[in-house]
């Protein structure tokens, strides 16, 4: 018997505060364009799938930092 594990995988992308939003964005682009919905990755081990569309949250700015949260939920087995 298989088991099964399920979670969301997030990802929190930093860059200094004032360096702009637009490099922070297209590394958030290009990290969605390569977890797209149901891709799956494995090895001899274990297959993981993306089983959502990534998602990218609202961007949190603190005192020397802008935040860039984004998240995916995954199910994985072993194989």
């Amino acid at each position: 018997m298989s088991r099964i594990y399920q979670g969301i995988y997030q990802i929190t992308l930093c860059a200094p505060t004032g360096s702009g939003q637009s490099p922070i964005q297209t590394l958030a682009d290009d990290i969605i364009s390569v977890f797209d919905l149901g891709t799956t990755l494995s090895d001899s081990i274990i297959r993981c799938t993306i089983v959502s569309v990534p998602t990218l949250f609202a961007g949190i700015t603190h005192c020397t930092t802008y935040s860039l949260p984004l998240s995916m939920r995954y199910r994985a087995q072993r194989m």
